[in-house]
């Protein structure tokens, strides 16, 4: 089928169309307008131009519909290039977007790790000034553990010293004081003196008693006698032993110069010295009554007062007080209640200041009443 919209197709069409439509109407026409009018063919003249005027107006409108069409032709193939150049700038437009977000993204990447580098690197200083300060602080610790060191190397030096100066005095006060601790071995601890001194006060005590109820007339001049001779004796033994302990000490008497220059030989010999009186005393836990006899003749030839109580009590009491003079620290009897301040605590009291009222002396251990006095 031919393009209607083509020219010389449309001419043709017009023709075909318009052949059949003359045929009739000079059919249907042609006689009854030469039988009725004269002048037919003019009439027919004039309808076929009317009819090519009509056809003329048509053509002109078709001409101008075919031109119109071209012109939309022209248009929409100006428009289809105008959509194809819109359309590849969309898609360079698109294709620059898409470029420009990825750069963008790039960017912003780049942006973050420059960011996270720019944290990074102020986080690596901040760490650097925090490791500097920790290696003063560390130097600084070195330093002052190192003086702490020789400080304490040298606390430990003296420690040391210490310790073998007071080794001795210390072992020594643990060996023979109870307030410590005691020793068992140790016939002659303090709480074995203490035990021979109950045991003088109430078994040989009481024998004296006996003797001296021959003699006195009263139980009052019994104990005043009887604190007497007590008393006596006392003074008798610590004498006696002091005596003792200073010849022992003659004995390792060493020149001060030798002291002066060498202070650990002064410990050694005072050690020395301790041991010795502590044999003294081994010697007179041991020693026979027929010794502690000859000292109650020897107290009796002073004061013939002494008699009066009998040898036996006399040579006990004798023992008992000469052990207690030669314990380390020696333990001493007190007649005055004033003189130590724990004796009330013991359960006696000071407001009997006469010595005449103390039968057996309280015990003092440096100066501490480790057993009360016995009243009368």
């Amino acid at each position: 089928m031919a393009d209607p919209y083509n020219q010389s197709s449309e001419m043709m069409w017009f023709k075909r169309q318009s052949e059949p439509l003359k045929e009739e109407f000079y059919r249907k026409n042609h006689c009854e307008i030469c039988e009725t009018t004269p002048n037919g063919l003019q009439i027919i003249k004039q309808e076929v131009e009317s009819m090519q005027q009509i056809i003329q107006n048509e053509k002109e409108k078709v001409e101008f519909l075919l031109t119109n069409q071209k012109k939309s032709e022209e248009q929409i193939q100006s428009m289809q290039q105008i959509i194809q150049s819109n359309k590849e700038k969309v898609e360079f437009l698109l294709t620059n977007q898409k470029q420009s977000e990825e750069q963008i993204q790039r960017s912003s990447v780049t942006s973050n790790s420059c960011m996270r580098c720019v944290k990074a690197e102020q986080q690596a200083a901040k760490c650097m000034e925090e490791n500097e300060y920790f290696r003063k602080s560390v130097l600084e610790y070195a330093e002052k553990c190192e003086k702490a060191e020789q400080q304490a190397a040298k606390y430990k030096k003296e420690y040391e010293d210490f310790r073998k100066r007071m080794r001795g005095d210390v072992l020594q006060e643990m060996r023979n004081s109870s307030d410590l601790s005691e020793n068992i071995n140790d016939p002659c601890r303090e709480s074995e003196l203490l035990k021979m001194y109950d045991l003088l006060k109430t078994l040989h005590w009481g024998r004296a008693k006996e003797v001296l109820k021959s003699t006195c007339k009263n139980a009052k001049q019994i104990h005043e006698t009887g604190a007497f001779i007590i008393k006596e004796i006392f003074k008798f033994a610590q004498t006696e032993m002091n005596d003792r302990k200073k010849k022992i000490k003659e004995l390792f008497k060493i020149s001060d110069m030798e002291i002066n220059e060498k202070a650990h030989v002064s410990q050694k010999i005072s050690d020395h010295v301790k041991a010795a009186v502590d044999n003294l005393q081994k010697v007179f836990f041991h020693s026979s009554e027929i010794q502690y006899q000859d000292f109650a003749k020897i107290l009796c030839s002073r004061d013939p007062r002494l008699n009066m109580i009998g040898i036996d009590f006399i040579a006990q009491c004798c023992k008992v007080s000469c052990l207690m003079a030669l314990h380390n620290p020696p333990l001493k009897p007190s007649w005055d209640t004033m003189e130590a301040p724990r004796t009330c605590s013991l359960g006696f009291g000071s407001r009997n200041k006469e010595q005449g009222k103390i039968l057996f002396p309280a015990i003092l251990n440096n100066y501490v009443v480790i057993h009360p006095p016995e009243l009368f």
